[in-house]
């Protein structure tokens, strides 16, 4: 009598977590059809020669280039502003390149605007060296995301910072940060997917 009762334990257990698996996967499945009615995934990089909207005083210029950033091909837009014009408060709005394999919803492939806000650009002096603590906020107009945060570079060292912030389904909006010398920084901005890692820590919070 034990013996079956222990039989008809293991069964149930095993019916059970049968039926488990299998609504797991029903969910995943679920999920995966849903992801796809909702997102676009690019196969062919998107962006545009002119990427910045408007003519700001604060830009110096702006454009699209190819960069290799670890060891991967990617589109970006770059901005150069001038640091003796521009002020807290100052914005602009920018097209960031879609590299290929982004998936990305679809309200952000009709519409791929960014709004930059401009929170400070302070100059400053440490040990001999001089330094720029270089803050923004990125409105995501798309996905109405705020992202925000801030960079201390060395200027005139040749090394770029980049952050990311998450968009959907693996594909992350990337920032890129250097001060080319103590008149110009250099912003850059491409979307991709998120296998593309960054050379520093993210310094944005999404809220």
């Amino acid at each position: 009598m034990k013996k079956w009762k222990l039989v008809s334990i293991t069964l149930f257990i095993i019916i059970v977590s049968y039926l488990l698996l299998h609504y797991i996967s029903y969910l995943h499945y679920i999920s995966y059809l849903l992801c796809n009615m909702r997102f676009v995934t690019i196969t062919s990089t998107k962006y545009k020669q002119n990427p910045t909207i408007g003519n700001y005083a604060f830009i110096i210029s702006s454009g699209i280039a190819s960069e290799n950033i670890l060891n991967k091909n990617l589109i970006t837009s770059y901005v150069y502003i001038n640091l003796s014009k521009v002020k807290p408060g100052d914005n602009f709005l920018i097209y960031p390149p879609i590299n290929n394999g982004s998936k990305i919803s679809r309200a952000f492939y009709s519409n791929p605007i960014i709004n930059v806000t401009i929170l400070n650009s302070t100059i400053f002096y440490s040990h001999g060296d001089q330094y720029i603590n270089f803050g923004i906020k990125v409105y995501i107009t798309a996905y109405k995301k705020i992202a925000q945060g801030c960079v201390i570079s060395i200027i005139g060292m040749p090394l770029e910072s980049f952050s990311s912030t998450e968009l959907s389904c693996g594909t992350n909006l990337y920032i890129g940060f250097k001060a080319v010398n103590a008149s110009v920084f250099e912003l850059m901005f491409f979307v991709a997917n998120c296998a593309t890692h960054t050379t520093s820590k993210s310094l944005f919070s999404v809220f």
